[in-house]
C-alpha cells in the first residue's frame, strides 16, 4: 500500500531526505521533500511533494545538492513555508557530501540513534504504519514518472511498494532509504507527536 494522493495548497515546513550510493544502487542519487504540516490541520501530518533519483557521476554530484536547496526554495515560496534543510542516511556517499556541502547549505546527516540501529526493513515497516494509519500522502507532483536506467515509472512507489520485510537489509534504494528516513525522523520531532496524538489512526 501507497500515500494516498492529495495536494495541499500551504504547509508549515519544507524538508528534504537524501541518500547516495546506498544498499543496491551504489551508482544513485535519490531524495525526498516532504512538507510538514503541523498547524495547518487541514492537511494530512505529512505531504511526499517531490522526489528525484539520477545515475552518480561528477556532473551531477556536483549540482545535486543546489538543486535541491533551489527546489526547497521554489516549494517553500508557493505555499508559504519555512524552508528546512537536507539530511542525509550517513551510508554510501552520504557523508562525503555533508563534509562538502555544510560549509555552504544547512545539510546534515541522520542522528537519530534509533533510527541508525534499525535495519532498513525495520525501518520501512515503522514507516509504513504512518503511511498505513494516513499520516503520509502523496502530493500531485510526486505522481510523476521518470526515465533512470532505461525504465520509465514512479520510482518511488515503485521502491516503496516492491520493499518487504523479508527483503534483503542492503537490497534498498536511494528513495526507500529517503523515504523511510524522513517519515521517521519527522514524526519523532515533539510537534509531530503532539499533532498526531490528536488524530485517530484508522484500523
Amino acid at each position: 500500500m501507497g500515500p494516498r494522493v492529495t495536494g495541499p495548497r500551504y504547509v508549515d515546513a519544507i524538508l528534504a531526505f537524501g541518500a547516495a550510493a546506498v544498499g543496491v544502487e551504489p551508482d544513485s542519487l535519490g531524495y525526498i521533500i516532504f512538507g510538514v504540516s503541523v498547524h495547518h490541520t487541514e492537511n494530512a501530518p505529512l505531504t511526499l511533494l517531490e522526489w528525484e533519483i539520477e545515475q552518480l557521476s561528477a556532473a551531477t554530484l556536483g549540482r545535486w545538492v543546489p538543486k535541491i536547496f533551489n527546489r526547497i526554495e521554489e516549494l517553500a515560496g508557493a505555499m508559504r513555508a519555512r524552508t528546512g534543510g537536507l539530511t542525509l542516511d550517513p551510508e554510501g556517499v552520504g557523508r562525503i557530501i555533508f563534509e562538502q556541502a555544510s560549509a555552504v547549505y544547512p545539510v546534515d546527516l541522520v542522528r537519530n540513534e534509533r533510527i541508525l540501529e534499525m535495519t532498513m526493513p525495520q525501518r520501512a515497516v515503522a514507516a509504513s504504519a504512518y503511511v498505513y494509519s494516513e499520516f503520509v500522502v502523496l502530493g500531485p507532483e510526486a505522481r510523476k514518472s521518470s526515465t533512470y536506467k532505461g525504465k520509465t515509472a514512479n520510482h518511488l512507489t515503485r521502491q516503496v511498494g516492491a520493499f518487504g520485510v523479508n527483503t534483503k537489509p542492503d537490497a534498498a534504494g536511494a528513495l526507500l532509504v529517503s523515504f523511510a528516513n524522513g517519515i521517521l525522523e519527522i514524526f519523532d520531532s515533539e510537534a509531530m507527536r503532539h499533532r498526531t496524538s490528536r488524530m485517530v489512526p484508522l484500523p
